[in-house]
């Protein structure tokens, strides 16, 4: 989503050509609104990975450009093959800080490929945050060639009303938590719903609790929801009408703002993966109250009362706990700093800058 937004905010600046690993689904037909070139190299698993290099040397001969910014260790390794011999200044990107626990074993392969290679191939590898920059030059990325530049979030401050239920009562009986992240490995959606459980049971005045998901994989009838269908307790909870769950699937930016607007507390539950987490600093930017586990640039963004002591159903059910004890004045003072802060350190015009600045500065 960050790269799609960068797109669409640098496009009247540069003229910008997409290349998408894969065929035209996720986010493709979102790039594709902003009239950007768009090149699918169909390389759908790692065994068609010889032919997209090929395709890839192909495009790079007929797009000629001045530099080539690549996100992701597949992206990243994919561009330094296809481009190894050319005289076009390769930047790569670290959008993590860590890989889940459980991942299989070939992405850890391909990580460590990637640092392998990140000796010789770019001329300057961008990190989305300090924890991420810290856990990559451990595998071996050169400290010489990162730079450290966040993200900027969408900026719904203008249109977005964040009249979360915590800034006004104390200790409410009925709220709506939202979590946004596509159903995957390390993303933490099921420990945050047996953490709700939890603190469900140890909180007998509370009435209800709304659980909202958003992002891919958490459609209804998806995958998210027949795992959590096969937990006794989730269920048990949703027959007595404690525990309900809405399940948005994935929402762009311009029904996003809405989807953030309809919650009271915002929830980033990850245990692995993380660097700069873009849909908690949106939470923020828009002055949402939230909670998350220690994962990437999180325990930047926030105070650390509100943040888990680790990723596991308990941690996080002991941190809603903690958070629902503090007073609405307590919370809306804490929210109102972390806003400032995500606003002015991680604005739009100062990433662009960092950003223009460094293809700039290789381009030369």
């Amino acid at each position: 989503m960050f790269l799609l937004r960068l797109c669409d905010s640098f496009r009247g600046e540069f003229e910008l050509s997409v290349v998408v690993i894969d065929g035209r689904n996720g986010l493709a037909p979102e790039f594709e609104k902003l009239d950007i070139s768009l090149v699918y190299l169909n390389c759908s698993s790692i065994f068609e990975f010889p032919k997209a290099v090929v395709r890839l040397r192909r495009a790079v001969k007929i797009l000629k450009p001045d530099l080539i910014q690549s996100f992701l260790y597949y992206a990243d390794i994919l561009v330094g093959l296809s481009a190894i011999n050319r005289n076009i200044p390769i930047v790569w990107s670290i959008r993590g800080a860590s890989l889940a626990p459980g991942t299989r074993k070939h992405k850890f392969l391909i990580q460590r490929v990637a640092g392998f290679l990140s000796k010789f191939i770019p001329k300057l590898i961008i990190s989305c945050g300090h924890e991420a920059s810290i856990f990559h030059r451990k595998i071996g990325y050169p400290s010489k060639k990162i730079v450290e530049i966040g993200n900027f979030p969408s900026n719904w401050t203008k249109n977005v009303a964040a009249e979360s239920i915590f800034k006004y009562q104390d200790k409410p009986t009925t709220f709506r938590v939202g979590l946004a992240a596509r159903f995957d490995l390390g993303k933490g959606h099921i420990n945050l719903a047996l953490g709700l459980c939890q603190f469900i049971h140890g909180h007998k005045s509370l009435k209800k609790i709304t659980l909202t998901f958003a992002g891919k994989g958490c459609e209804l009838n998806g995958s998210l929801e027949t795992e959590l269908n096969r937990i006794d307790l989730v269920q048990k909870l949703i027959s007595d009408g404690k525990l309900a769950f809405e399940f948005q699937g994935q929402i762009f930016e311009d029904n996003l703002g809405e989807w953030f607007e309809s919650i009271d507390l915002y929830f980033m539950a990850s245990d692995g993966s993380e660097g700069f987490p873009n849909s908690l600093a949106e939470a923020l930017t828009i002055g949402i109250p939230s909670i998350s586990t220690p994962q990437g640039e999180a325990t930047r963004f926030l105070p650390p009362e509100f943040i888990c002591s680790g990723t596991e159903p308990r941690n996080l059910m002991e941190a809603l706990s903690s958070f629902y004890n503090s007073t609405a004045l307590e919370i809306t003072e804490q929210f109102s700093l972390a806003m400032e802060g995500m606003q002015q350190n991680y604005s739009e015009f100062e990433i662009k800058a960092r950003y223009r600045s460094s293809w700039l500065s290789l381009i030369r």
